[in-house]
C-alpha cells in the first residue's frame, strides 16, 4: 500500500494522483473502479472528489496488479518479436533506453513501449513521456519507490533535458522562448496564449541545411516548397505537453514533418517527424546518471 499526503487545496484527485505519481488519468480511473485507492480510510468512487491538505491517500498495488492482469494484444506479439530496441543502461532501479517512433502509454489495442516491456520480461514504471513520433533518450523506472522518486525529480525540474529538431526555414539567432501553453478545445493539440501554462524553451543554432540533407530518411512530401531548414540543439526548463512543438511553431519555424503544428513537410505518411531526445541527466539518491543518444539526421 502506497501513501501520500496531499500537500495542494481544491484539487480533484484523479488529477492530484496523475500529477503526483506521473500516471494517466485513464489509469487512476481503472484504479478507482478496481477499489484500490482509499482516502481518509474510505475506499474511494468517484474520479472528481476534491481532496484538500492533508487529506490521506492510499493505493494499493495497482501497478502490480496491473503487470499481473495484463494480457499483450495478440495482433503485437509479431510486431514485438521484431522489434529492437536499444537499451542505453540498466541497473536494478532504472532503464534508459533509445525510443523508436512507438506509443509510450498503451492506446488502445497499438503497439507500445509499455507493452513492449513487458513482452521482453520487464516491470515499467513509466515516468517520463515522449510523443508517438519522438526519438530518443527515454527513462523508465523499475519499481514504485524509484518511480515515485524520479517522477518528482521531473516536477521539480531537477532534470535536465536536451533535445535535437530539425525545423523549416533559416533560424537567425539563439532564442529563449518563453511563451504560456494552453490546451485547445481539442485536448491533443496546445497553444500559446497569454493564461496558459508557464513554459520555457532554450534554442541554440547547430547549423544550416537543405531539402537534400534529409531525403534520404524516408519517404517525403510537400504541400509548398521548402529550401532552407535549421539544426537546433534545444533544452526545455519546463515540461510541457508538446512545449517544443508548440513553441517552434509559434516562432515560425515548425518541426520537420510535425504537420499538426504547422509542417509543410510530410515523411512517411505522418508516421516521423525531426525531434529527438538526445541528453538528459539527473541525481537520484546520490548518484549522477547522464545519458545521450544521437540520431542519424543529427550529423548531418
Amino acid at each position: 500500500m502506497n501513501k501520500i499526503i496531499v500537500d495542494q487545496e481544491n484539487i480533484r484527485i484523479d488529477k492530484f494522483i496523475s500529477q503526483k505519481l506521473n500516471l494517466s488519468r485513464t489509469m487512476v480511473q481503472e484504479y478507482i473502479e478496481k477499489r484500490l485507492i482509499k482516502i481518509n480510510n474510505v475506499i474511494l468512487t468517484k474520479a472528481n472528489k476534491i481532496v484538500k491538505q492533508g487529506d490521506v491517500i492510499e493505493i494499493g498495488n495497482a501497478q502490480e496488479d496491473k503487470f499481473e492482469n495484463f494480457e499483450i494484444e495478440k495482433q503485437n506479439i509479431k510486431f514485438y518479436q521484431n522489434l529492437y530496441i536499444t537499451i542505453i543502461y540498466e541497473d536494478e532501479n532504472i532503464i534508459c533506453l533509445n525510443k523508436p517512433v512507438i506509443n509510450v502509454n498503451k492506446v488502445g489495442k497499438q503497439p507500445s513501449l509499455f507493452e513492449y516491456l513487458l513482452f521482453i520480461g520487464k516491470k515499467p514504471y513509466l515516468v517520463h513521456r515522449l510523443d508517438k513520433q519522438t526519438t530518443g533518450c527515454l527513462v523508465v523506472a523499475k519499481n514504485y519507490k524509484t518511480a515515485y522518486k524520479i517522477s518528482n525529480l521531473f516536477k521539480e525540474r531537477k532534470v535536465k533535458k536536451k533535445y535535437f529538431a530539425i525545423v523549416e526555414g533559416r533560424l537567425k539567432d539563439n532564442v529563449i522562448i518563453e511563451a504560456p501553453i494552453y490546451h485547445t478545445k481539442n485536448p491533443l493539440k496546445k497553444q500559446v496564449v497569454s493564461f496558459g501554462k508557464e513554459a520555457k524553451t532554450i534554442i541554440k543554432i547547430e547549423k544550416y541545411l537543405n531539402i537534400e540533407n534529409i531525403q534520404c530518411l524516408g519517404e517525403i512530401s510537400f504541400k509548398k516548397p521548402i529550401k532552407d531548414l535549421t539544426l537546433l540543439d534545444i533544452e526545455i526548463v519546463t515540461g510541457r505537453t508538446h512545449q517544443i512543438r508548440v513553441h517552434l511553431s509559434n516562432l515560425g519555424f515548425p518541426i520537420v514533418g510535425d504537420t499538426k503544428y504547422g509542417s509543410s513537410i510530410d515523411i512517411n505518411n505522418g508516421q516521423y517527424f525531426l525531434l529527438h531526445s538526445y541528453f538528459i541527466s539527473f541525481e537520484l539518491d546520490g548518484k549522477d546518471y547522464s545519458f545521450k543518444s544521437l540520431p542519424q539526421w543529427a550529423q548531418l
